[in-house]
Parts: structure tokens; C-alpha cells; sequence
């Protein structure tokens, strides 16, 4: 054992700049790098490549990664039967890199050398691209593709080098570990070599993060999966070799390695983990990105995983997601499982209480980000496919200054809902009381007021209409002709009105019960998108979207995987009570099952009334 430690040492110190020519990556300026994981592209020379390709394009357009991993059956190897096709394939596999000028590494899958290159032919035509890190494995070590890539800080130079994160790529082989059939894997001698060379890069780099990357998960993902927390989707078996070699427990050792990448099984693409045993190292699958050989199972679309690395100025934390074909984050079938239970929910409390308020009309998305907002920000108005405040039952409420010329400019623009005008003396003296405010709470849907007088009528009003929702829409009106007055009026209409608070969360209005469920499901899909782009950070500072009505439960909708790092005891397994936590993906169903019962329990008390 002894020999061996030293011969591995020996090699990292010649050999160091021959298999871990990380070609300087760097963390950008804002101390982010993102990475795109594309999985099983399974590229043939099919039709079937071009939406692929059209997958790749959608998932780097909206998210704009500085580097792309590529773990594993990239090449149908089976169906590629000469080496110029072969060429041809490969190039196509990359074409979208190569537009962007973007750099990648990769592993090997099982299906990659099946047909008429070997694995070391495909890296030396992987090599041949300059975009590509991938480094060959050190001579005496199973495998083609294990190495690691260094991720440098942004203050980084060539000569004074300072390492955030390091990528740890292995060969997990096609067929049969340690001599025995099923599936490849990782075997003794490169876990000895994994071990010794992230133990070498903890002595340099005491505080840099380790992901590994590799296409044939390992045993550890059935049983995580059916014992604790799980993000995400399991269609299928997990197909590990039938040896475990322990990877895993070499791994959990170490505290610096804080999660692997696979893809291998094209209907998983979940994370899990033993927080018994780690609470900081998760095992996630990819998204299926390619077409080629057999699909995601309905209700995923093609994608690919997205990990965004964020260094802090002394250590470096990390999130995922999911990104789809169809350029969504979240996951379309489990947002309109939410939003049926709670329009059956509404219409369950319709039927026990027998009438139904204005705000349990209205469908709300919740936002916890994970840094705290310091200023306001808007309003913005979104454009979303289905109005939430233009239909017929819509009325509103105009607050202007005391010119009477203002009052009257307002009050004669048609088409817009207004039902009232009201110059900021006369409400001051009309709602002075605390039940006249209500009143003209309950009598509108909606309130606008004029920008110069918004902040007093605000302070005015009071909190009960920060409460319902109901804080007045500034409006430009003094020096604005009524056109332009009619044409903002309609613009609050038609659109999503999006304030940012100070703060660490925000509510926003996405829907009502007059709109069908398909509606309310593209307001919430674009409205989201939407929101992303005007919050500061964007989606990577999203910790969490729920939907609710307003004496709803809420229902999860969107999870970063940082969430579910921070969850408190109540989310943990219960080992006293053997009772599992309930991954995500069921979250919506046992909400919709409570819901079923309360409707059960209504029904059954109006039979006995």
C-alpha cells in the first residue's frame, strides 16, 4: 500500500500538467460559475440529432454556462458503423459548443465504444476539438477518462493560483466489475486513485469543493431514494453495477467532496442523500438531454442538469436545477397538479361555507429568496397569456390629486373598469374611519393613484390593503394626456404587476378562479420566468415558489436543492417512527389527498344536516 501511495504520488508530480491541464477556468467577477451537465445525448446520425441539438440550443440559450460536462453515452456507438460517420456524429454532438465557444470535459458511458471506435480512439478524436479539457487517465489506472479540472478564483493569475472547486471526472466502464457480469464501475484502483488525489488537493486546497462526475450510478442511490430526502423524479430502476466497490464510503470521508453526477437511466433525475451519514453530499442524477435511444418518461421533457458554483471570498457553497426543452425550471405536470388542488380546495370551502370572498378568488405565488432584498424595486408590469384583473367582474378605483381637471380627465376615459375617481381630500375625509377604509377595500378590485400622491395615500390606507393585496398601482397622470393614462390603465390590466419588497420574500398575484386551469398554468409558467429575470440574482437567488390561494395551504411548486439543504428536523426521517420523508415530487399528491378528505368530511355533514 505504501508503494503504491508513493507511485501515485510520484505521477501527480510529473505527470500534474499533462492530465490536469485545466486550462485556467475562472470563477466570473461576481464570484459565480455555472455548469451545464448534458447526459446521454445517444447522437447516432439520426434524424432524431437535430432535436438534440434543438435541446442543447434552448437549455445554453437560457442558461449561458461557462462550461458543460458531458457524462457519458454522448455516442450511440452501436449504430455508427464507419469512422467517417463517426467523425461526423461527433462533431454534430458538439456543434453547439463550438457556435458558443464554450468549453466542456467528459466521461464515458457504456454505449459510447460500442461500434467502431475504442474508447481511447474517442479521446483522441475529443482531443483533436481545442474547446476540450478532457485528459487522459494516468497509464496504470483502469479506464480512459479519469482526471480532475481545477476552478479558479476570479482574482486568480497563472502564477499566483488560488482553486475554489475541483471537478473529478471517472470511467465508470460499460460491462461487468471485478470480474463479475451486469454493468461497469468504478473499481479498487482508481477509488485508491480518487482518494489519494483529492487527500493531495486538500493539503493545497483545504477549502475547495469537490464534485465527481461519472455515468453509472452506484449502489447507494435505491437505497438513499427509499430511506430519506429525495428532489426529484425515479421512473425507472437504478441500474448499478452488482458489485459495490465502495465508492461511496471512500467518498463520504472526504469533506470536501459534496456531490456526484451520473446519468445512465433516462427516467431519473433526481438527488438524494444519507443525511445520517452526510448531510452535505448529494447523489443527483442528470436530465436526459438527447433524443436517441429510449426518453424521458411523461411527465419530464429533455434537459440537463444545471449546477451554479458560488465562492464567497473564502469558501464555496453550490445549487441545481433542472432545465427543460421547453426552457422551463419548473415542472409543468406537478404546477398543475397544484393548481387543481387548490381550485378543488376553493370550491370544497365554496361548498362548506356557502359563499366565496373575493381574495379566495385569487391564486398567489410566494417567493423565499436566499438573499435578503435591500431596496424596493418597481413596479414591473410582466406580460403574461391570461389577465388576472381585465374581466367583467373587474372595478376600479382611481385616487388622484384635488385639481378638479385631473379628476376629470380620468373619469371620462372609456374602456378601462373605472368605476371610481377619488381626489386624495375627499378620501381623507369620506374614509377616515377605520370602517369606512374597509368598505372601500370590499367595493374594488382594483386601485391605482397618481405617482405624486402614491406614498400618502399609501400611509393613508393603512395595512389591511397591504394585507388583501390591494396596495394602489401608481399611475402616471399630471402632464400625461388621457390617452396616455388609457394606455397604462390597460398595460395594469393585461399584465402581471410585479413589486420587489425589501426583504426576503415577496407575493405576488398570478390567477383566479373565472380563468381554467390550463390558464392559470401559463400565467404561472411565464410569470415566473418573468419574475426571474427582474429579481436581483435571478433564479440563482430563488430558494422557493409556492402557490396558494389566500387561506390556502401553501403547495410547493419550485425547489432549488439548497432548499432541501436547510431542512429542519421536521423534514428529517423520523427513525423513532420509521416513518420516510416524502420527496418532493409526492409533496403535491398528499396535500391533494387531504384535500379529497375535507371534501369527504363536507359532504358527509351536509348529509347528515
Amino acid at each position: 500500500m505504501i508503494f503504491s501511495n508513493l507511485k501515485l504520488l510520484i505521477i501527480f508530480l510529473v505527470l500534474q500538467a499533462t492530465f490536469c491541464r485545466d486550462d485556467f477556468l475562472k470563477f466570473n467577477s461576481d464570484g459565480s460559475f455555472k455548469i451545464v451537465q448534458f447526459t446521454d445525448l445517444h447522437f447516432s446520425g439520426k434524424e432524431h440529432d437535430l432535436n438534440s441539438i434543438q435541446t442543447q440550443k434552448i437549455v445554453l440559450d437560457n442558461e449561458n454556462p461557462d462550461f458543460v460536462v458531458l457524462t457519458g453515452d454522448q455516442i450511440s456507438g452501436y449504430d455508427v458503423h464507419t469512422e467517417e460517420l463517426y467523425k461526423e456524429v461527433y462533431q454534430s454532438t458538439f456543434s453547439e459548443l463550438i457556435k458558443r465557444d464554450l468549453r466542456w470535459a467528459m466521461t464515458f458511458g457504456n454505449h459510447d465504444d460500442q461500434g467502431i471506435y475504442t474508447r481511447e480512439q474517442i479521446y483522441e478524436l475529443d482531443k483533436t476539438y481545442d474547446l476540450s479539457l478532457t485528459q487522459r487517465t494516468p497509464a496504470d489506472i483502469p479506464g480512459v477518462t479519469n482526471y480532475y479540472i481545477e476552478i479558479h478564483t476570479s482574482d486568480s493569475t497563472p502564477s499566483k493560483k488560488n482553486v475554489s472547486t475541483i471537478l473529478y471526472f471517472l470511467d465508470s466502464h460499460d460491462r461487468y466489475c471485478e470480474g463479475k457480469g451486469g454493468y461497469g464501475c468504478i473499481t479498487t484502483e482508481q477509488i485508491l486513485w480518487f482518494k489519494n488525489y483529492v487527500y493531495l488537493n486538500q493539503q493545497k486546497w483545504p477549502n475547495h469543493l469537490g464534485l465527481v462526475f461519472f455515468h453509472i450510478p452506484v449502489e447507494e442511490y435505491i437505497s438513499f431514494w427509499h430511506n430519506y430526502t429525495s428532489v426529484g423524479w425515479k421512473f425507472e430502476h437504478v441500474c448499478c453495477p452488482q458489485i459495490n466497490t465502495g465508492f461511496y464510503d471512500v467518498a463520504k470521508k472526504m469533506p470536501n467532496i459534496k456531490g456526484f453526477f451520473v446519468g445512465h437511466d433516462h427516467e431519473n433525475d433526481f438527488c438524494t442523500r444519507n443525511p445520517n451519514e452526510r448531510e452535505d453530499l448529494w447523489l443527483c442524477y442528470g436530465r436526459k438531454t438527447g433524443w436517441g435511444s429510449y426518453n424521458p418518461y411523461p411527465p419530464q421533457f429533455h434537459g440537463a442538469r444545471v449546477i451554479e458554483l458560488h465562492y464567497d471570498g473564502l469558501n464555496t457553497s453550490w445549487d441545481s436545477w433542472i432545465r427543460d426543452e421547453l426552457a422551463n425550471k419548473l415542472q409543468e405536470p406537478q404546477v398543475k397538479k397544484a393548481i387543481k388542488s387548490l381550485v378543488d380546495f376553493i370550491k370544497t370551502k365554496n361548498k362548506k361555507e356557502n359563499l366565496l370572498f373575493e381574495d379566495d378568488r385569487l391564486f398567489y405565488l410566494q417567493l423565499c429568496l436566499k438573499k435578503i432584498n435591500k431596496t424596493k424595486k418597481g413596479p414591473f408590469y410582466l406580460n403574461i397569456p391570461n389577465s388576472i384583473e381585465n374581466y367583467s367582474g373587474t372595478s376600479v378605483c382611481v385616487i388622484v390629486g384635488d385639481k378638479k381637471e385631473l379628476k376629470t380627465k380620468v373619469k371620462e376615459i372609456s374602456g378601462c373598469r373605472i368605476e371610481k375617481v377619488i381626489p386624495i381630500q375627499k378620501l381623507k375625509i369620506n374614509y377616515k374611519q377605520y370602517q369606512d377604509k374597509r368598505k372601500l377595500l370590499g367595493s374594488y378590485s382594483l386601485f391605482l393613484c397618481d405617482n405624486k400622491i402614491l406614498k400618502q395615500v399609501c400611509t393613508f390606507l393603512g395595512k389591511k390593503f397591504y394585507e388583501k393585496k390591494k396596495v394602489p398601482i401608481p399611475l402616471f397622470v399630471e402632464k400625461k394626456s388621457q390617452k396616455e393614462i388609457q394606455k397604462q390603465i390597460e398595460k395594469i390590466l393585461n399584465s402581471l404587476v410585479l413589486n420587489i419588497p425589501a426583504g426576503p420574500t415577496l407575493s405576488v398575484k398570478i390567477g383566479r378562479m373565472n380563468l381554467a386551469i390550463e390558464e392559470i398554468l401559463g400565467n404561472v409558467m411565464k410569470g415566473c420566468e418573468g419574475i426571474a429575470q427582474k429579481i436581483p440574482g435571478k433564479w440563482s437567488n430563488i430558494k422557493s415558489i409556492n402557490i396558494k390561494t389566500f387561506n390556502s395551504p401553501s403547495l410547493p411548486i419550485y425547489n432549488s436543492l439548497e432548499e432541501f439543504k436547510e431542512l429542519n428536523e421536521k423534514g428529517k426521517k423520523n427513525q423513532e417512527e420509521e416513518q420516510e420523508e416524502i420527496p418532493l415530487g409526492n409533496l403535491i399528491d398528499n396535500l391533494t389527498k387531504e384535500f379529497e378528505n375535507e371534501s369527504k368530511k363536507v359532504l358527509h355533514q351536509k348529509k347528515k344536516n
